[in-house]
């Protein structure tokens, strides 16, 4: 949808999000019901006396048999936990399974005001680095993908096209989160949406268009949350047991050949349409350093 935003403009490639294969291979899904897990990192000193910095997991006390939501992202996707109605669902499902917790990963603050009433339901895990993050998603029982549904403004007018107008900003949005919980092993939870279409048999799709209200949306969103902890043990038996497919289909070292053929297509590409630039913009090449002397 963000491609067809701009291809009256200039030429548009898709090429997807895939995440490093390699990471998540080193990975394993935390078994059911075993301690979680928290990432940080530690400055110590190795055996020739430098300093290094370390990535480090220390298990949660007190934490055996909790059933933990997952989620990590961006400071932009408090709409999407705001109009989705999962934050409704979430308080219900924290009042029908105390052992429920919600570990929200990142540094965005703004929806702390709704969090803080849930106290130690919601564990927070500290940003890191992308070659960690795998280590993270592994330690999700299951793994949540909301999305904000409501269709753009229409005075933004997206395109040529006013059909566009009927998708979201969220639809926008990278498929990632859905990628990275298949090849982590995880079983999942996203929003029914264009930006999930590609992956709607491999995880469960949860309607909460803008269409309905938002009651109705946060029932659909508690009911698919009900039936995956009702039946954690299976999903996380199959996710699992999915993940090596996941990385021969979705990772970046399996998708080389189209990364190639896009690029390739690129070249080929004759921006007729204005040589590829803007309306309006202006464009300078400033040379290098080295290339001025």
């Amino acid at each position: 949808m963000l491609l067809k935003d701009w291809e009256h403009i200039v030429p548009t490639f898709w090429v997807p999000n895939w995440p490093r294969g390699s990471w998540y291979a080193v990975t394993n899904p935390k078994p059911l019901g075993e301690k979680d897990i928290a990432f940080g990192y530690r400055g110590v000193e190795n055996d020739k006396g430098e300093k290094v910095v370390n990535f480090e997991g220390a298990h949660r006390e007190g934490s055996e048999g909790w059933i933990t939501l997952g989620w990590g992202g961006s400071i932009s996707h408090v709409d999407s936990f705001i109009y989705s109605g999962i934050l409704e669902a979430l308080g219900k499902i924290f009042d029908k399974y105390p052992q429920v917790r919600l570990k929200f990963c990142g540094h965005e603050g703004r929806l702390d005001y709704i969090f803080n009433q849930w106290g130690d339901k919601v564990v927070r895990q500290t940003g890191v680095k992308p070659e960690h993050w795998p280590y993270v998603v592994s330690t999700f029982d299951i793994g949540l993908a909301p999305l904000d549904m409501r269709p753009v403004a229409e005075e933004m007018g997206h395109g040529r096209n006013p059909e566009q107008r009927k998708y979201s900003y969220d639809e926008r949005r990278s498929w990632l989160k859905g990628v990275e919980y298949l090849c982590a092993g995880v079983p999942w939870l996203g929003t029914r949406s264009a930006t999930y279409s590609e992956l709607m048999y491999h995880g469960t799709m949860v309607e909460n268009s803008a269409d309905l209200s938002q009651d109705e949306r946060s029932g659909n969103w508690y009911k698919a949350l009900d039936s995956a902890i009702t039946n954690i043990a299976a999903r996380k038996n199959l996710a699992a047991g999915k993940k090596k497919w996941a990385l021969k289909r979705w990772s970046m070292e399996a998708n080389v050949g189209v990364y190639a053929a896009v690029f390739e297509r690129i070249g080929n590409t004759k921006t007729a349409k204005g040589n590829g630039h803007l309306p309006n913009i202006f464009w300078n090449r400033v040379k290098k350093e080295a290339e001025i002397k």
